[in-house]
C-alpha cells in the first residue's frame, strides 16, 4: 500500500508518508513476541520504501514513539 501511495504524491508533487513505531521493532521484550514480530516487520517494510525512494528525492522521515 505505501508503494501505490508513494507514486501518487510523486505525481502530485510530492508529499510525506510516516510510519510510527515502538522500541519493540528493535528490541523484544518478554511477552510481547506477536508484538514485537508486527513492529519489526513495519520497520523494515519503512527502511525498504524509504531506500527505494531514495533515487526520488522523496522526503523520509522514520520515527519511533
Amino acid at each position: 500500500m505505501a508503494q501505490p501511495a508513494a507514486k501518487r504524491q510523486l505525481a502530485l508533487g510530492g508529499s510525506a508518508i510516516f510510519f510510527t513505531g515502538v522500541s519493540a521493532s528493535v528490541k523484544g521484550y518478554p511477552q510481547s513476541a506477536p508484538f514485537a514480530m508486527g513492529k519489526f516487520a513495519l520497520r523494515g517494510l519503512a527502511q525498504s520504501i524509504a531506500r527505494e525512494l531514495a533515487p526520488c528525492e522523496y522526503p523520509r522521515s522514520p520515527f519511533c514513539d
